[in-house]
């Protein structure tokens, strides 16, 4: 049975991702995953995957190329305890504030 997507959902999940590379494979794996897990959860999943990324204030060249995050990466974010595991790895919740600098000259008479 083949099961048809429509291309605007398809385009609109691929917009949010920040990394272009790839789009034919990974407009073929968005349209598998919708029908795997449904638009909402894919949609849900690359947003909370962005943030992530604004979060961490990820390198550009560290982000996967679409087709990668689609075929592969994006299941390590769909499922809702491994991606807040993930966060509490990467992002600490009450970052420890930054020393102040020391100012080792002194002042002579």
């Amino acid at each position: 049975m083949k099961v048809r997507v429509a291309k605007e959902l398809i385009e609109s999940i691929w917009s949010l991702y920040p990394r272009k590379q790839g789009k034919k494979i990974a407009e073929e794996k968005i349209k598998n995953l919708i029908i795997k897990y449904g638009y909402e959860k894919i949609l849900d999943t690359v947003r909370k995957y962005v943030e992530f990324l604004d979060k961490t204030k990820q390198d550009y060249k560290f982000i996967p190329h679409g087709s990668t995050f689609f075929s592969s990466t994006i299941y390590d974010y769909l499922d809702e305890y491994n991606f807040s595991e993930l966060v509490k790895m990467v992002v600490p919740k009450n970052p420890e504030p930054k020393p102040k600098k020391l100012d080792y000259r002194q002042e002579w008479d």
